[in-house]
């Protein structure tokens, strides 16, 4: 006897994400919470760090913590953040990738670009015209 299984994938509506709805869409969360006991404490500082918060046409429309932008349920509902990556190259077209601390709070030990951050959501690091 032989059985087939039938699966149905039903993706969701993508959500629009404005200055207006942001906050709605994507509540505060207090970063002193319980998950990040047992880090480093200036690791859990550095998740209080203001990232710029964009649409989906790369336009800036609030502000949100680190921690709240590196959410996965917050990243799979759409949140957008603005960040850079430097992939450094020598001349024999060699790749310098680096591992990422234990202590890391997000993706600890795990190999990656040369270097990447955030522009932060404070006077003086905003788009240069």
């Amino acid at each position: 006897m032989s059985t087939t299984a039938t699966t149905t994938i039903t993706q969701a509506e993508p959500i629009h994400i404005t200055a207006e709805s942001i906050l709605r869409l994507f509540p505060d969360i207090d970063t002193s919470s319980a998950e990040l006991d047992g880090h480093d404490e200036e690791q859990i500082r550095l998740m209080d760090e203001v990232c710029i918060v964009l649409d989906e046409n790369d336009k800036p429309i609030g502000n949100f913590s680190k921690k709240i932008c590196h959410l996965m349920t917050n990243i799979d509902k759409g949140l957008l953040h603005r960040a850079f990556s430097v992939f450094l190259f020598n001349s024999k077209n060699e790749l310098l990738i680096q591992q990422r601390a234990t202590e890391k709070i997000t993706f600890p030990d795990m190999w990656t670009n040369t270097c990447c951050s955030h522009p932060l959501g404070i006077p003086g690091e905003g788009v240069l015209s």
